[in-house]
């Protein structure tokens, strides 16, 4: 079997210089002796580069250790179609084997078989891109009794979900939704498991949640357009004080664009047919961080960058901070980009 190899140098080591010299060696097929001779301590005739073409792949190997591989200085990693073993210690012939036998029972055979076809360079990207989507313990309930502490709701979807919840918590009034919809849109059969505390000093519920979310668009009779979506709460204990707000991630910015109710002071005692109101997505804030690869990852301070659609623009300028940044945009396509040459060289 034929393998692939590359080696990053973090310093600037004499070893490690004629390393890199070993590597530039013609024809290709010697550079595996030649490396062993480097290694061994050999009279290896190796070519004549500079030593400052050395250096310049040094700050490069060591911005992609730091910042791609999440090394530390100092420590020893040896990555394998995507899997990154670090750090090590002295690391021995059958180390590198053991890597090499957990990638082959992981699936690298069968995919090498099946992109026969293909360049090495594609088998390899796709070996490591299969190596991000780590496998996900499956758990499977089949000894719990379902007949008073379980729902059973059969469907035809592709899908087996077991949910345990309790019943009194956050997390199951937010969840629940979404089972709801993934069950109606056919794509689950699920089992619910109640699973409650069983001694309460207090009722915990002190919210009530509803999840916007439906199993598929929703259009306008008259126009045709998208329509609008929404949840509605009854039942609710007319003489507390109540608030009515949204939780949405972090980097939505919405608002209530239209109530005549104060939406922090509501009392259902003083309203005659309920509260309602309207909310929009002014605007979403991107977030980001920029940082200098040819300079030690340091971060580009008062650099500016901008996003732009069609004729919608919004610009802001690198923080000394960490090197963040932050953009005003919406929903849609949106492109990246600075004014400076200099800036240009950090968007990827």
């Amino acid at each position: 079997k034929k393998a692939r190899f590359a080696l990053l140098f973090t310093s600037e080591t004499d070893m490690n210089y004629k390393l890199w010299l070993a590597l530039q060696a013609e024809p290709a097929e010697n550079v595996v002796e030649k490396l062993k001779g480097v290694l061994q301590g050999d009279n290896v005739e190796l070519p004549d580069v500079s030593r400052d073409s050395f250096s310049e792949i040094v700050k490069k190997h060591s911005a992609v250790s730091h910042v791609v591989l999440h090394v530390t200085p100092g420590n020893t990693a040896v990555m394998c179609n995507g899997r990154v073993a670090t750090p090590l210690g002295r690391t021995s012939p059958e180390d590198i084997q053991l890597i090499e036998t957990l990638e082959l029972r992981s699936g690298a055979d069968k995919l090498n078989e099946i992109m026969s076809a293909y360049s090495s360079d594609v088998v390899m990207r796709a070996a490591s891109l299969l190596r991000r989507q780590e496998p996900v313990k499956r758990i499977s309930f089949p000894e719990l009794k379902v007949e008073h502490s379980a729902a059973v709701v059969p469907g035809d979807g592709p899908f087996q979900v077991e949910a345990v919840l309790d019943p009194l918590s956050a997390g199951a009034q937010q969840i629940s939704q979404i089972l709801h919809v993934l069950h109606s849109a056919g794509l689950i059969t699920l089992r619910i498991f109640l699973n409650p505390i069983d001694k309460l000093s207090e009722i915990p519920v002190k919210r009530f949640y509803r999840y916007v979310l439906e199993p598929e668009l929703r259009f306008n009779g008259k126009d045709g357009s998208i329509a609008d979506i929404g949840s509605r709460f009854t039942d609710l204990l007319p003489h507390l004080l109540l608030t009515m707000s949204l939780s949405t991630p972090i980097n939505w910015m919405v608002a209530s664009t239209h109530s005549p109710f104060d939406l922090d002071n509501i009392r259902l005692n003083d309203v005659e047919q309920g509260v309602y109101a309207e909310y929009s997505l002014e605007y979403l804030v991107i977030e980001g961080h920029s940082h200098d690869p040819t300079r030690y990852n340091n971060p580009t301070k008062g650099l500016q960058y901008g996003l732009k659609s069609g004729d919608i623009s919004y610009d802001t300028i690198v923080m000394a901070n960490l090197g963040y940044f932050q953009l005003k945009a919406g929903p849609g396509l949106w492109t990246l980009s600075s004014e400076t040459d200099q800036a240009k060289r950090y968007i990827r």
